[in-house]
């Protein structure tokens, strides 16, 4: 019983981080819910040793290829339905700092992977734990992704891959994957 309240607490407080980071409560601190509530849910779970693991280079390698295979379906996906090919909507955006993505988006992409484990320890890592974490991640980007099937179905491939190498290599290596990927989708928007 207390197994299972703890496991509860542990999705409430991520997801309520989530929607915090989502409805923009904190201004540009408003990322560091995600991150926080994130930490907070597995140290709920007793699961911090989670964030002990090292970063792998192999596991980063084998991470970028899943990702390429799931950039090219999601752009596929995109081509076919919606005739362009832009996978992330943000990457079709002009963003003139790099500060921003010193102070948002890494902290907020950082967020997402302990957003992601959380839900996925919460849900006791089976099945239903990449259902769930994945579901939720993309329900997050709704707005975003202006709610569009297609675009979202390519962000469910590219969840899978993230957590897949965080299940096997850790969320150190997951996190990492996940800043550089988003920040190459950014960088040509960036010169």
């Amino acid at each position: 019983m207390e197994k299972n309240i703890k496991r509860i607490a542990a999705m409430v407080l991520a997801v309520g981080g989530m929607a915090l980071l989502i409805l923009g409560i904190g201004g540009r601190f408003g990322v560091l819910w995600c991150a926080l509530t994130g930490l907070l849910a597995l140290y709920i779970l007793g699961d911090l040793d989670e964030l002990k693991r090292k970063f792998s280079i192999k596991g980063y390698l084998i991470g970028w290829g899943l990702a390429i295979l799931a950039l090219v379906a999601g752009a596929l996906l995109n081509l076919l339905f919606n005739h362009h090919a832009i996978a992330n909507p943000t990457a079709g955006a002009h963003i003139a700092l790099w500060l921003m993505i010193i102070t948002v988006i890494i902290p907020s992409l950082i967020g997402e992977e302990l957003f992601t484990l959380a839900i996925f320890k919460a849900c006791d890592g089976g099945r239903l734990g990449w259902i769930v974490s994945t579901l939720l991640f993309v329900a997050a980007h709704g707005f975003e992704y202006h709610w569009n099937i297609w675009q979202l179905l390519g962000l469910v491939f590219i969840r899978l891959a993230f957590t897949r190498i965080m299940t096997r290599y850790g969320v150190q290596t997951s996190a990492a994957l996940h800043v550089s990927y988003d920040t190459l989708l950014i960088l040509p928007t960036l010169l």
